[in-house]
């Protein structure tokens, strides 16, 4: 993809992964800002090394792909059905953990029920990760500056 946008521009930027970090939007001073920051320079070749293995997998699901192109659709129809019984399961079981982080943190919080931090608990729900300072006017906490 570098190769096919850069070639004719900046062709030092193709044939290699970047070497440095990058972010999208803020400018060129500092990412704190920025819309989008993406991985650490430093594990593109493992998490592309994962894309791959991915990529290259032959599962089930590849080979009921390769029936139903076949003709046989249970196959297809089976690991569907195997997949969203799974997914339901791991549903529970996010549920589950998120209700017990819930009572973890009402345990171990002790502060005035008008507190920031309760407002802040409701925002990690609704938002469990954090890129920066988040936006304060969801939780109301705190004024940004600068």
């Amino acid at each position: 993809m570098y190769d096919a946008l850069l070639r004719d521009t900046t062709p030092e930027y193709t044939g290699h992964w970047r070497n440095e970090q990058v972010w999208v939007g803020s400018g060129s001073i500092s990412r704190h800002a920025a819309t989008f920051v993406p991985h650490h320079h430093t594990r593109i070749p493992s998490l592309m090394a994962d894309v791959l293995a991915f990529a290259q997998r032959a599962d089930a699901y590849f080979r009921a792909l390769t029936e139903y192109r076949a003709g046989n659709t249970n196959a297809i129809i089976t690991a569907v059905a195997k997949t969203s019984f799974a997914a339901a399961q791991n549903g529970r079981q996010l549920v589950d953990d998120i209700q017990a982080a819930v009572a973890r943190w009402d345990h171990q919080v002790i502060a005035l029920s008008d507190s920031s931090v309760h407002r802040i608990k409701q925002y990690l729900l609704r938002q469990p990760h954090l890129a920066g300072a988040g936006d304060p006017r969801r939780t109301r906490c705190c004024r940004r500056t600068g």
